[in-house]
């Protein structure tokens, strides 16, 4: 299964972020992590393209969908740009 642009860029921003595991956001898509692995490539061209700078959140990456929302809930918090 392909993601469309939309997915993958979103893909790209969330690894780049660093808030969310590959293997979550795989099943999260209903992907592959393989397939997602191989469709971060034209996340990320279209991110380093434009000159998209993503600051990575601090701590590790999130494992399960309640460390993903209190991740993202923590990040709400802060002010902070993509």
């Amino acid at each position: 299964m392909s993601l469309d642009h939309y997915h993958r860029l979103l893909a790209a921003l969330l690894r780049r972020r660093r808030a969310i595991t590959s293997t979550l956001l795989a099943q999260l898509l209903g992907v592959t992590r393989t397939n997602l692995s191989n469709q971060f490539q034209d996340g990320h061209r279209l991110l380093d393209l434009h000159r998209v700078v993503v600051t990575p959140l601090p701590g590790s990456p999130a494992r399960t969908i309640e460390q993903l929302r209190v991740r993202l809930s923590d990040g709400d918090h802060q002010k902070d740009h993509l």
